[in-house]
């Protein structure tokens, strides 16, 4: 299970950035309620991810302790775009 939330956290930002650029474009923002409400729940959804995923560098086996400092950092610094590599090499 815990692979499975793991799964959806790390791929979650992309397919967001993907569906809410996508919608701009396709449909506007006829509506901007429905896209703020929208986008900050995906934005809290990734931030959640985020502390997640910087939380279990720390309490993950599988990271060598040598590598959990520069993990922390790189998950900190390039979120959306490192969580789907960590979740490739150390959760899967």
């Amino acid at each position: 299970m815990r692979r499975y939330v793991y799964g959806f956290l790390a791929f979650w930002p992309l397919a967001m950035f993907a569906v809410m650029i996508a919608s701009m474009f396709l449909w506007g923002i006829e509506d901007p309620v429905w896209f703020s409400y929208a986008w900050i729940a995906g934005t809290l959804l990734y931030m959640a991810g985020w502390l997640v995923f910087i939380w279990d560098v720390w309490h993950n086996a599988r990271v060598p302790p040598e590598k959990r400092g520069l993990w922390t950092a790189v998950l900190f610094f390039a979120g959306p775009w490192a969580m789907p590599f960590y979740f490739w090499f150390y959760v899967r």
